[in-house]
């Protein structure tokens, strides 16, 4: 009985300094071979200044987040200048429930739609 535990130890202690030689190896080939950028920096913006545009045309200052009159189905926009230091590649974020499609100037950026297709 003490001889079966012997070999079953060694087969443990095998296993397991092949687990963590395996788990040392994959971590020092990962910082050698993949290049992830060393110098993430976050700035964040509130944006306040926006632009309410109706179907009509009719044009307001509002403040976000903003309850809308308008009638169901109508298309609304608001606009609004993002800073001078955002650049390519940086996010802008916001929660909405609606359809809706994000451009930066004339360019769709984004777009999404609560429809959902089966």
């Amino acid at each position: 009985m003490n001889t079966r535990f012997s070999k079953v130890m060694i087969v443990l202690q095998i296993a397991f300094t092949v687990l963590a030689a395996g788990f040392i190896l994959f971590h020092i080939t990962d910082n050698l071979f993949v290049k992830r950028a060393a110098d993430f920096n976050a700035d964040f913006y509130e944006i306040v200044n926006w632009t309410l545009i109706t179907e009509d045309g009719r044009e307001e200052q509002i403040t976000l987040p903003a309850n809308v009159d308008v009638n169901m189905g109508d298309t609304v926009r608001i606009k609004a200048v993002l800073p001078d230091n955002v650049k390519d590649g940086h996010f802008l974020t916001f929660y909405n429930s609606r359809d809706f499609c994000a451009y930066v100037g004339d360019e769709i950026r984004y777009s999404f739609t609560t429809s959902r297709q089966l």
